[in-house]
């Protein structure tokens, strides 16, 4: 498979220097914040010399995985796994966050410009 030094999900250039990872799968780059990854996991990834895979092939992996294996159903998880996991589980919550917030701001931004329209009208 031909490798692609273009962002999957931004379809920018993925130039040396920048925080990037190419998946040992599909062989496809992505930046790291286009992944909304945390940079402790994005530097315990980029030492390792385990593969990586992007959630694609994690979940075509997965999908092979169950059909050739369903009595292996109990996997094992290092303590590393459980702690990168709750680094990706926890950038994507204060990402949620943060749209939330600016949500709230909308909302009552909208219910004041109702208001004053409201205001406006029995004039």
């Amino acid at each position: 498979m031909k490798e692609i030094e273009e962002c999957d999900v931004c379809k920018k250039t993925v130039k040396d220097g920048e925080e990037g990872l190419l998946c040992d799968g599909c062989l496809i780059w992505k930046h790291r914040t286009c992944l909304s990854m945390g940079l402790k996991a994005y530097q315990r990834i980029s030492k390792s010399e385990e593969d990586w895979l992007c959630e694609n092939c994690k979940v075509k992996g997965e999908r092979s995985e169950k059909k050739s294996s369903k009595r292996d159903s109990q996997k094992s998880y290092t303590i590393a796994d459980v702690m990168a996991k709750l680094e990706e589980m926890d950038t994507k919550y204060n990402n949620l966050f943060m749209k939330y917030q600016e949500q709230v701001k909308v909302n009552n931004e909208l219910k004041e410009e109702l208001l004053q329209i409201k205001m406006n009208k029995g004039n």
